[in-house]
């Protein structure tokens, strides 16, 4: 739309892109396929990124640390951005 002033996705508060990518079914299909992860998209992200509510990816900076290599992974995964390095899953806590 001419004139919109919509925000980048990219430039949203982390939690708010973990609230919207949780509603996208692709990135449901991204758990499923990827991480063999059949259930809801919201409860993976809180225990990959070791949360306890989504919103922490934006006060917890190893949460939005983590948040940020899964989105990484997902932008790669749909063909949005070059596959990244490999990563280490067993890093996650770190």
């Amino acid at each position: 739309m001419p004139g919109s002033s919509k925000t980048p996705f990219g430039d949203l508060p982390p939690a708010q892109q973990a609230g919207m990518l949780c509603n996208e079914p692709r990135f449901a299909d991204f758990l499923r396929k990827v991480h063999q992860f059949p259930g809801e998209p919201r409860a993976f992200v809180i225990g990959w990124c070791n949360i306890v509510s989504s919103r922490d990816v934006g006060t917890d900076q190893r949460a939005a640390l983590r948040f940020q290599h899964l989105r990484s992974d997902y932008d790669a995964w749909r063909g949005a951005i070059p596959k990244p390095a490999a990563t280490n899953p067993s890093n996650k806590g770190t």
